[in-house]
């Protein structure tokens, strides 16, 4: 009788009887599922046990196996067979054996089958939704409604000529709507409307910083072809800009025209535009769409933004400074800045992006001992934290300019305002400088704040406004 033969698979105890199957068989392990082809046996020779097993071969499976069959050789799994076709005594699944774990794996195969489709089905239902939602809340046979926007616009008739354009609005990443007449791929003529809500009240330089965003990034070889001039927009007061610009994408010359206007917290702009030779004949077609675009509720306070006043002070309460725009947080003292103040602030625009984003301004306060003059101490006060260097200091007289302030603009205390310039340095080293002082007890109060001279427009009528509202203390 020949000795037993193990099982080849290295964790596997089991034996077979080789004198039961003939060499050259499929055989396949009743414990561990193993098939392996069984060789001549053989001589054994003293002192040595039996011969190395083969190397176990790779396993290969296919989907419908991993699925359906056991772990440890169920029936499912294809038996050995022996001669004549008949499956051998050894490929039978013996009492005791795990096939109910191919069960258990079948069961959980399926599972993450199911649980996988119904995630992709509540992805496709989110999607749906999220689209749905980027879409107008309203929509009729002949108008589009936006009510978190507070707007509404009456569709061109279908008979127009115009047709959406779903590829312009998308890449002007519109709100509103996109319309062009002629070629769908090429249109003649095209007209997008945009509305976005702000966390303030909208400004001036929020519109054009829209404008200039939108024109970078899809035309070259702009130029403004009029000076910017009142108009009006969903029967508002708005404000008309022309250019003369090259289409990055056709490549053709146009004409461009932009309306913005300002509603409260909600910026709207319409752009139109049409090759240079064509774009008169278009005009009043523009002017009809434009009209189309109207407010939804006269005086609806979903436009409004709150202004809260925010105030200021030291440790020692002998002064107060008040914001209305919510841009001023309590810093720590830097070495850029006096060191040898009380309060300072540092301002971070909002809403404000792009490649021409102005950056932060700086407000410190001191208390200091009065010497003589109050407003020539305080400008040596001021002068002190500015970049050491030849600079040429320049006191501006004229009304403010840029974006007014939230709230109104009434210092309490008169402010001063300076251009400060340095001969051959680069231009953000030169400042807008604002400054106020007061007495207050025994000290005198000097107020200064800096920013970038580049980003006056955005500063001037803030500073003015914060480090206009020194207050001294009242007694």
């Amino acid at each position: 009788m020949a000795s037993p033969l193990k099982c080849p698979a290295p964790n596997c105890p089991f034996l077979f009887d080789p004198d039961q199957v003939p060499p050259g068989a499929v055989i396949a392990c009743p414990r561990c599922g193993l098939r392996f082809t069984l060789g001549p046996t053989a001589p054994a020779y003293p002192g040595y046990g039996m011969p190395p097993p083969p190397p176990e071969p790779e396993p290969q499976s296919s989907f419908r196996e991993d699925l359906f069959t056991s772990v440890e050789g169920s029936a499912e799994k294809p038996r050995a067979k022996g001669i004549g076709g008949e499956p051998t005594a050894h490929a039978k699944i013996r009492p005791g054996s795990h096939g109910k774990y191919g069960s258990l794996k079948s069961i959980l195969v399926a599972t993450g089958i199911v649980s996988g489709i119904g995630a992709v089905g509540l992805l496709l239902v989110f999607l749906t939704l999220y689209k749905k939602s980027q879409r107008p809340s309203e929509e009729t046979d002949t108008e589009l409604k936006y009510p978190e926007l507070n707007l509404r616009f009456k569709k061109p008739a279908s008979d127009s000529g115009w047709a959406r354009h779903d590829e312009t609005l998308t890449s002007f990443n519109a709100s509103l709507f996109g319309y062009g007449k002629g070629d769908d791929a090429n249109p003649s003529a095209s007209i997008v409307g945009d509305a976005r809500r702000f966390d303030h009240a909208v400004r001036p330089g929020d519109l054009k910083e829209r404008i200039t965003e939108l024109l970078d990034r899809h035309f070259d070889n702009v130029t403004e072809s009029e000076d910017p001039r009142d108009d009006t927009l969903c029967g508002l007061p708005a404000t008309h800009f022309q250019y003369r610009a090259t289409h990055k994408k056709t490549g053709d010359a146009i004409t461009l025209e932009i309306h913005a206007l300002a509603n409260k917290a909600i910026g709207v702009w319409v752009f139109a535009w049409a090759a240079e030779r064509e774009f008169a004949g278009y005009a009043s077609a523009f002017q009809s769409l434009r009209a189309g675009l109207q407010i939804a509720k006269a005086g609806d306070v979903s436009s409004e933004v709150p202004t809260s006043t925010k105030t200021h002070r030291s440790r020692s309460g002998i002064f107060t400074l008040k914001e209305q725009d919510g841009l001023w947080t309590k810093q720590e003292p830097a070495t850029s800045r006096d060191a040898n103040g009380t309060l300072w602030l540092r301002g971070t625009p909002k809403s404000a992006g792009g490649k021409n984003k102005p950056g932060t301004a700086d407000i410190v306060v001191v208390e200091i001992e009065p010497v003589g003059d109050a407003k020539d101490q305080a400008l040596d006060t001021a002068k002190q934290s500015l970049a050491e260097g030849e600079s040429i200091i320049e006191e501006i007289a004229g009304e403010p300019t840029g974006d007014p302030a939230i709230g109104e603009l009434v210092p309490a205390t008169p402010v001063t305002r300076l251009k400060v310039r340095y001969k051959g340095a680069d231009s953000g080293v030169n400042k807008l400088v604002v400054f106020a002082s007061v007495d207050s007890g025994s000290k005198r109060v000097v107020a200064y704040a800096t920013c970038p001279l580049k980003d006056l427009p955005y500063w001037e009528q803030r500073l003015m406004q914060v480090v206009g509202s020194l207050t001294a203390r009242s007694k």
